[in-house]
């Protein structure tokens, strides 16, 4: 679906806005990519398309954003079905019972807000993100050491960077220190991490920005200690 949305949308305005976001996560281990295709529609509002692959399922879905301009503040709303391979757990035995994957699908819900002051020197980024997703299974979620069916979930991540180094062509190497923290209805405090990382932007050229970010999870689960981010964006 990724390289299908691609191809379509060679052919079309240059006001189209595309980015490619590729990532690996340790503890719990796990790798995803998502490609966003999104139209501007005017007064600041775009309708976009999704497809969102992680690990073992795909999810594809629309959206709708709106973005002030300059972008230091945006409402980002999404749809998603997430056909894929899951582990299901019957409520009449255990979870150490070996499972095996079987095919079904999800439906998410998510909206977001950002924040996103930026001067050439210091960076204040704040997220807050409601989810809901909801599952006609029981999942082991080895990925997040959950079993879960409906999920509600609230998230909130807040950071301040400043800027260690510039080069030629905008790039720019931040270093941030970050806390992440969330409720999970039915678990309580999930996430629950401080973080510290280095964002280098237009590197290594002026489409690609890397984030390295290592963080303790506090989150009282089987995947608290400590873990590391790499994730690579890729806009045109």
């Amino acid at each position: 679906m990724v390289f299908l949305a691609l191809l379509l949308s060679t052919s079309t305005s240059q006001a189209l806005e595309q980015r490619l976001t590729a990532g690996t996560i340790l503890n719990p281990y796990g790798a995803g990519i998502r490609y966003d295709l999104k139209l501007p529609v005017g007064a600041g509002f775009r309708i976009g398309f999704i497809d969102e692959f992680l690990f073992y399922s795909n999810g594809v879905g629309t959206q709708l954003s709106w973005q002030t301009a300059p972008r230091w503040f945006g409402i980002h709303v999404e749809g998603l079905i997430e056909p894929g391979y899951f582990l299901k757990v019957s409520p009449t035995i255990g979870r150490r019972k070996a499972l095996q994957r079987t095919f079904d699908y999800r439906l998410a819900l998510r909206a977001q807000t950002e924040l996103n002051f930026k001067t050439s020197s210091m960076w204040f980024y704040s997220r807050s993100t409601l989810t809901y997703r909801h599952r006609g299974f029981r999942e082991d979620d080895t990925f997040r050491g959950l079993v879960i069916n409906e999920e509600r979930a609230a998230e909130q991540a807040t950071s301040l960077m400043g800027k260690i180094s510039q080069w030629d062509g905008g790039g720019k190497l931040w270093i941030y220190a970050e806390y992440t923290v969330g409720y999970l209805r039915g678990l309580g405090v999930y996430p629950n991490r401080p973080s510290a990382g280095l964002i280098a932007e237009r590197w290594p050229s002026t489409n690609i920005t890397l984030n390295l970010d290592v963080f303790y999870s506090l989150a009282n689960s089987p995947l608290d200690g400590f873990g590391g981010l790499l994730i690579a964006w890729i806009n045109w």
